[in-house]
């Protein structure tokens, strides 16, 4: 929606929303004390070498320490401002501290250019839409709910805010009821949506490094695992690679794992964990040392204790770079199918590796795009009921990519552009139990953004892969220098969605999502629903 051109528009909306969101407020001025809200806590050698493609793919087998048998691509591997009427950078469920002079919600776009109003119009919406949410009238959840907003020092002053007085709502303002309607529609579904984060919480407060990135997480039969590499700042020689395991409710501090010292120049830096727990076997990770993207190479670790302690790092063999920043997926005959990319002199070019045996031999395709007519990186691997597989990931052309397979990932088709937008930034997704499709990305453009387009961060769902439906916004700060990106996805065996992501390069932060309490409405032409 466009802004307003006129002081008397605005004043005739100002009046509407006060008047329909608060009927029943007095004038009385009240004072709202500084505050916070806190989360809650929450064969080795057995590999034979595939026929030829016949899309003139051709795979390499390596054997680990062997050199490859054919050339494999590249030895190297490497916003239009996002419209959000709610705000959810830090939501209901987390509202930051409220001082003086400071905005205490992230919000986008609102046509009414108002700063602090609109979660609390939200949250009040939230109350008198309770018939939404199964919730009578004067039950007990409905005052549950009327407490809950009040806890939050969401009080029932308009003076608070930046509206001003209530006024009554005149016929002469009737022609604002329908769109401001649909307007309370967006906000009740959208505060619903937010319900369905159980837990939004930082993997770590304090750590041994200033700067981290590129996380990754994974599943084991005793909780969860994160990974990510840290340092003082991307690219350099000390950056590493850290692990933090989720037990009795809570994070363990970071650990060391991997690091990039003992190479040419004695010590360089590491990149893009990627963790997998495959269905027998240790818990995998795998992982980049390097100069840069263009010529780094893959490493590996194992853990046989779910993350406490890790086998001695080895080198993948030459050409192979493993998952490059999503995690493999296992395919029917337990073989793991790694979706991977080179930044080489060739372009930014996609293409996929197989192991059959947890990584001691492998197979890789030629890259499956030009690198010219479509830049892309990162792939992450999707199942479909007709048994093609889906890869979607990043790339340069302002949109995300795609590209199938119809026989598990030996031949790909022709790679193409989706409908929705991607800032040239980080993605992940997964296939969920019950067969959708699960994605999470910045549905933004670099162009004009303050922070690469990293902002808003998103979460999309699918039925078959091509028509996606908007289900969460998780951050959204358009002035945040370094933004939220670079998100990893799973579902784990409760049915719960957990997704692990950049914060301002500062923190990683862990979502837990309930995917019944969603309310998804649909991505029509590539925008996000307003």
């Amino acid at each position: 929606m466009k802004h307003m051109n006129s002081n008397h528009t605005r004043a005739s909306w100002t009046a509407a929303v006060h008047a329909a969101a608060y009927p029943h407020l007095s004038q009385t001025n009240q004072t709202r004390s500084d505050q916070h809200v806190s989360l809650p806590e929450s064969q080795r050698d057995s590999v034979s070498k595939p026929r030829v493609a016949r899309n003139e793919l051709p795979w390499v087998t390596v054997v680990r320490g062997s050199q490859p048998q054919r050339g494999c691509g590249q030895s190297g591997v490497g916003r239009h401002q996002g419209h959000n009427p709610v705000g959810v950078e830090e939501s209901t469920h987390n509202l930051p501290r409220v001082g003086a002079g400071r905005q205490p919600w992230a919000l986008g776009h609102n046509p009414f250019g108002i700063a602090e109003t609109i979660p609390y119009l939200i949250a009040q919406m939230r109350v008198r839409c309770g018939a939404l949410y199964g919730l009578e009238p004067g039950s007990l959840s409905q005052k549950s709910e009327e407490r809950r907003v009040r806890a939050r020092g969401l009080h029932d002053s308009p003076r608070n805010h930046t509206l001003g007085r209530p006024a009554a709502l005149t016929c002469r303002k009737l022609a604002c009821v329908p769109l401001l309607l649909s307007f309370i529609v967006t906000a009740c579904a959208a505060a619903e949506n937010q319900n369905a984060i159980i837990k939004s919480e930082f993997i770590f407060e304090i750590a041994p490094f200033p700067s981290c990135h590129a996380s990754t997480i994974a599943e084991t039969k005793t909780g969860l695992v994160a990974a990510w590499f840290g340092g003082t700042a991307e690219r350099n020689p000390d950056v590493c690679i850290y692990v933090a395991r989720h037990e009795n409710g809570q994070w363990t501090p970071p650990m060391k794992v991997a690091d990039g010292v003992g190479f040419a120049t004695n010590r360089l830096p590491c990149w893009n964990p990627v963790l997998f727990q495959p269905t027998n076997g240790p818990l995998l990770l795998f992982y980049k040392v390097g100069p840069a993207p263009a010529t780094w190479w893959g490493m590996m670790t194992t853990s046989a204790d779910q993350g406490k302690t890790w086998s001695k790092p080895r080198r993948l063999p030459e050409g192979i770079l493993g998952p490059i920043k999503n995690k493999p997926v296992q395919l029917p005959d337990g073989a793991l199918l790694c979706g991977s990319s080179a930044e080489g002199s060739g372009g930014w070019r996609v293409h996929f590796e197989r192991t059959s045996d947890l990584g001691d031999s492998w197979a890789a395709t030629s890259p499956v795009n030009d690198g010219k007519e479509i830049g892309a990186i990162q792939p992450s691997i999707l199942f479909h009921a007709d048994g093609r597989l889906q890869a979607v990931g990043r790339t340069r052309n302002d949109k995300l990519f795609q590209i199938w397979s119809d026989d598990n990932g030996l031949n790909w088709g022709k790679m193409t552009l989706m409908d929705l937008p991607n800032p040239n930034s980080g993605t992940d997704a997964v296939t969920l139990r019950d067969g959708r499709q699960l994605l999470v990305y910045n549905h933004n453009l670099r162009t004009g953004s303050k922070n690469k387009g990293r902002s808003p961060l998103n979460v999309a769902i699918s039925d078959d892969g091509i028509h996606w439906s908007a289900a969460l916004v998780l951050e959204d700060k358009p002035d945040a220098p370094d933004g939220f990106a670079y998100p990893a996805v799973i579902q784990t065996s409760d049915g719960l969605v957990h997704i692990t992501y950049t914060w301002e390069r500062r923190h990683i932060k862990h979502v837990e999502i309930d995917l019944a309490k969603l309310n998804l409405q649909p991505i029509i032409n590539g925008e996000w629903p307003k």
